[in-house]
């Protein structure tokens, strides 16, 4: 989900996003809908359940709050159009961190976490490789592909710290998979 919705290889005009209209759905926009689309209908048929009640976790309750209060904001939005997509797909991105912190084991979320800090990795690589023209706000700053370098940094430091938590556990616990250090 977030390689579709971040890791951008063209560059719209500043405009173009908002405009909507037939200008604002291009084939990458079209492929970021479908993938929203797949994860909410796997989480339609895979996990949705009749409700029952369960102890709140609190983690859970303040990722769906944020969540609520975002989708919230289409209300005053400027562009209410994109404020109503973007809030869609928030929603499916709490119900899949949700579906994934209660039904996870652990050795998923190793090989979960693995497989970001990968991700991430290649993604350096290939922005150290080829470097794709930056504009006047993203001077000096570095990023891949056209990610926003916001969202570069972001992704970059949730790797370093998940990288840092692999290489220093406790290797006496269950078993996770081995890479060398």
């Amino acid at each position: 989900m977030m390689v579709v919705s971040d890791y951008e290889v063209r560059r719209r005009a500043p405009g173009t996003a908002l405009q909507g209209g037939v200008g604002g759905a291009d084939a990458a926009v079209v492929v970021e809908l479908a993938v929203y689309g797949l994860v909410a209908a796997f989480l339609f048929f895979q996990l949705a359940h009749p409700p029952r009640f369960h102890r709140p976790v609190p983690a859970l309750t303040a990722l769906w709050a944020f969540g609520v209060v975002l989708v919230f904001t289409v209300l005053y939005a400027i562009y209410p159009t994109l404020a109503a997509a973007r809030g869609v797909q928030l929603l499916m991105t709490c119900g899949l961190a949700h579906a994934i912190a209660v039904r996870a084991d652990r050795s998923q979320l190793h090989w979960l976490a693995h497989a970001y800090v990968v991700l991430v990795t290649a993604s350096v690589l290939f922005g150290l490789a080829v470097p794709y023209p930056r504009t006047e706000q993203q001077a000096n700053r570095f990023t891949w592909l056209y990610v926003h370098p916001v969202m570069a940094a972001t992704y970059l430091g949730l790797s370093v710290v998940l990288l840092l938590a692999i290489l220093l556990r406790n290797r006496h616990r269950a078993p996770a998979p081995r890479w060398p250090t």
